[in-house]
């Protein structure tokens, strides 16, 4: 039997009984996959039990990651980062800072200049004190015109002191992306390198950095090894070894008791749907959604795409898919790790769907099920890739109950993707993006994106007062303005209906029983592996 709850965001399930895992969902855990070796990690000639916490037996921590060993390169940008490096602050409670390698700061009353303190007890893991000169190197390599990672426009700093910098964003993205996303590079080490060819340094395979773990060795295409730092400034971490594995088949590694955390596919939640040693965490991600062209005469009507979002059951597609009760459908840009609920969406009634479509004109005249207007029968193409096929044909058939017939038409991802750019579409279903609505609406790959000079987005959708309201916000430090605009946005969205939310991607992560201290949300494992420990409960052999 499942056990399900709701925590922080994320779905845990226990792996008891079956799971109903049919949809082949592309996952969106873009960090993680984590595991420990229960049976043990061979070391030099030695076999050493990961259940046992003595001193004489340290703990190992296998990870899987798809890449190779510059998986530290700022051209990864993924969380295995944060294992080696720190950034100014890691995610607290309620998505609030919590200090890291910054112990303190001030922030001005506008919100565009923030002062850090940088902690004086940090240390490069060669020994060498980390100071808010490092933060000057980083962020002129990150702002080189070779890299433009952070274009130099959106943000200035100024070194007070050994251990304090003053930064000035001049965009809410580049003070969030300083604070969170950058991690800090050592300037004694660097400097003398070029940065034309940073992606090219050997720094990026054995780093030297200022975080929990260190490197001690590599082997090409298959792992890096890492080790507790002994002068990390937050305290020894519990696990004594980490260990970064790269490609093979988690499947194997999981049953084979190698790995005791890692992203899994529904494939592999079904290998392990009876297996009682382990975890399975729920994480809802990005959404899909049916994007409708208004471009075409059938979708130019807000009340005929209100209708068609009211002809189908959501709620019983989320069933269909497998996806939680607890997962709030949405009509709007929604992110899943935020606390505020979404309002009540538009409801399932395909009594009110078909009333609408006919007061818009469309009427089943000649009797063969399909609703047809001035001699045109309401038949469009349903485009869609992959992962969202099996969502598109449940859709196809509940659009059929009210008389309107989608064809489906399955792609290639970046076929689909290039005709709902070029508005080459009637209606499709895609994966939309997530996190500030600035950047969902504003010159993104979403097909809704209001372009800056006014135009319609690929889907043929303009609003002239919502395109004022995000440009205005997304320069805008101003307290509650974002919570603002994001009312707006859904009020906007749930009357213009420019597209139907159907349900959002799911992730999976399964945990070995024994990994300890695992804290929600799960896709900030990562940032907090120092708190990680491993607990042998017993025998947990299936």
């Amino acid at each position: 039997m499942n056990r399900t709850d709701r925590r922080g965001g994320c779905l845990r399930r226990q792996c008891h009984g079956s799971v109903r895992l049919w949809l082949a969902v592309c996952l969106a855990f873009a960090g993680v996959i984590l595991g420990c070796s229960p049976t043990g990690d061979a070391r030099d000639g030695q076999q050493v039990a990961v259940g046992d916490s003595s001193a004489d037996s340290p703990t190992t921590l296998t990870l899987h990651y798809p890449g190779d060993e510059r998986v530290f390169s700022p051209a990864h940008w993924v969380q295995y980062r944060y294992l080696v490096f720190t950034s100014l602050v890691r995610v607290g409670e309620g998505s609030e800072p919590d200090p890291w390698l910054a112990e303190s700061w001030e922030r001005s009353e506008d919100g565009r200049t923030w002062t850090y303190h940088l902690r004086e007890d940090a240390r490069w893991h060669d020994g060498v004190p980390v100071t808010a000169a490092d933060i000057d190197f980083t962020l002129r390599l990150l702002t080189h015109p070779e890299h433009l990672i952070l274009q130099p426009s959106e943000l200035e700093w100024e070194v007070l002191d050994e251990h304090s910098i003053r930064m000035t964003a001049h965009t809410p993205n580049a003070a969030g992306f300083v604070q969170w996303d950058i991690v800090c590079f050592p300037k004694h080490l660097l400097e003398d390198l070029d940065p034309a060819e940073y992606h090219d340094w050997d720094f990026w395979i054995q780093p030297v950095g200022n975080g929990p773990f260190r490197y001690v060795r590599h082997e090409p295409q298959t792992f890096t090894e890492l080790e507790a730092n002994p002068d990390y400034f937050l305290g020894k971490p519990r696990i004594d070894r980490v260990r970064l594995r790269y490609g093979g088949q988690i499947a194997v590694e999981l049953l084979g008791g190698n790995v005791d955390l890692a992203q899994a596919s529904p494939s592999i939640l079904r290998q392990l749907q009876d297996d009682a040693r382990f975890v399975t965490y729920s994480i809802p991600g990005e959404p899909w959604a049916i994007y409708w062209n208004q471009q075409r005469p059938q979708f130019r009507d807000p009340e005929t795409r209100k209708a068609l979002t009211l002809a189908i059951d959501r709620r019983e597609l989320f069933e269909a898919l497998d996806i939680p009760d607890e997962v709030p459908i949405t009509d709007a840009p929604y992110d899943f790790f935020r606390e505020d609920e979404p309002p009540d969406p538009l409801p399932y009634d395909p009594e009110h769907a078909r009333k609408l479509l006919a007061q818009a004109g469309w009427l089943d005249s000649d009797g063969d099920g399909v609703l047809d207007r001035d001699g045109e029968p309401f038949r469009f193409e349903l485009v869609v890739f992959g992962p969202g096929a099996n969502a598109a044909v449940l859709v196809q058939e509940y659009l059929q109950r009210v008389g309107a017939e989608a064809e489906v038409q399955t792609l290639d991802m970046a076929v689909t993707r290039n005709r709902m750019r070029s508005s080459d579409f009637d209606a499709g279903v895609f994966r939309t993006s997530r996190g500030y609505i600035w950047l969902y609406l504003l010159g993104s790959r979403d097909p809704l994106a209001i372009q800056r000079d006014g135009l319609t987005s690929p889907a043929g959708y303009s609003n002239p007062q919502l395109l004022d309201a995000v440009v205005a916000a997304a320069s805008s430090f101003e307290s509650g303005v974002q919570a603002r605009l994001r009312d707006f946005v859904w009020g906007e969205f749930q009357r213009d209906v420019p597209a139907t939310y159907l349900h959002p991607e799911m992730s999976f992560v399964v945990a070995h029983r024994r990994v300890r201290g695992i804290e929600q949300p799960i896709s900030r494992v990562i940032h907090r592996l120092d708190r990680l420990w491993i607990e042998d409960d017993g025998d947990m052999d299936p």
